[in-house]
């Protein structure tokens, strides 16, 4: 079962998923860079710049790819050759993030990328999902594998003594036709091999099913905590690869405009006052140390006597990507996230 090596231990380090409001890339590093010191992350403008948003940023320019009625698409590797890298447009923020941690100390940084599994889901070719379409399935995971290799010999290349943490973004894997055929997800994932980086996780934003995440064995699991959380700490295949090992990004910083801090089933709003930037609520479920208790909580209850190993090697990140809200708002989100770990690492009476 994979694990995290042992210096892999942020004990709890607020970073991001990806997705930032900022229409200016440099603007967008330096509030990634700013607000998670501990483990900073290479974050995308999806809502400003098209070629950013999570399908067409991975998905432009590989193998067999091109663009059908303004739609990616996969047309076939004899009309589309395709290359290894990103496109010219969907890596903006790249560079300036590289040159932000070039006069910092090195550590670890975070890279994100769109999983096979929801790229395969969203591509078509001749009116079916490219997933089950085996002539399309096996060159898309191939440029796949290659493109996220490209990816971290670029960091690794401008960064040489930062180690990398690189989440894969598998909100596909919440759909009706990968629990009918989960083979497909294996497939696609174990295509991937090596990615170069010290530590490969799995973020999904939907309900995770935990059996099929066991099978697909992250290093790092990352997840909506504030929806899912109780039910992944009684999930015996989510306990599994805690005990084995594996890494925790535990969402629970709100995402979403509304910011309630509910699960995604509803329920009744907690009391929150408006904030005046993208009308988001800033109530004290959104505290660093409201965060820091539900944190204590969910590792205690995963980890029992193991807590202090389990919370070293936790995160804590917004449920999602924060593109969708007002930049003041979303620097904030990230800020209680960076806090929330530290106070719930001394709540815990650890040195």
């Amino acid at each position: 079962m994979a694990r995290v090596p042992p210096d892999f231990r942020p004990r709890g380090a607020g970073t991001g998923v990806g997705g930032l409001p900022h229409a200016d890339p440099a603007a967008c590093v330096a509030a990634a860079v700013r607000t998670c010191p501990d483990l900073p992350f290479w974050p995308t403008r999806p809502a400003a710049v098209p070629d950013e948003e999570m399908v067409r940023q991975w998905a432009l320019g590989l193998p067999g790819v091109g663009e059908t009625r303004g739609r990616v698409a996969w047309v076939g590797r004899d009309k589309a050759p395709g290359r290894p890298g990103l496109a010219a447009g969907a890596g903006a923020t790249l560079d300036p993030f590289l040159g932000a941690l070039r006069s910092r100390r090195a550590g670890w940084l975070k890279l994100q990328a769109t999983g096979p599994v929801t790229l395969a889901l969203a591509l078509e070719t001749g009116g079916r999902q490219a997933i089950t379409v085996p002539a399309a399935r096996g060159p898309l995971g191939m440029g796949y594998a290659a493109r996220i290799r490209s990816l971290v010999t670029r960091v690794r290349e401008a960064l040489p003594a930062w180690k990398v943490l690189l989440v894969l973004d598998e909100p596909g894997l919440g759909h009706d036709l990968v629990a009918a055929r989960p083979h497909l997800a294996l497939e696609l994932w174990r295509a991937v091999g090596a990615t170069g980086a010290e530590v490969t996780g799995l973020h999904c934003c939907a309900t995770p099913p935990w059996g099929l995440v066991l099978d697909l064995d992250p290093q790092l699991v990352s997840f909506d905590a504030l929806a899912d959380g109780d039910a992944a700490t009684d999930d015996p295949a989510f306990r599994r690869l805690v005990e084995g090992g594996a890494g925790v990004a535990w969402g629970l910083v709100p995402a979403g405009p509304e910011g309630s801090g509910e699960p995604r089933s509803g329920g009744t709003p907690r009391r929150a006052e408006r904030d005046t930037d993208g009308g988001a609520p800033v109530g004290r479920e959104g505290s660093g140390d409201a965060v820091a208790d539900r944190l204590l909580d969910l590792v205690r209850w995963t980890a029992g006597d193991y807590l202090p190993e389990v919370l070293a090697r936790s995160l804590v990140t917004p449920t999602c990507g924060l593109a969708g809200l007002g930049e003041t708002e979303a620097v904030r989100r990230l800020e209680v996230a960076a806090d929330a770990g530290r106070r719930a690492w001394s709540l815990a009476g650890l040195p």
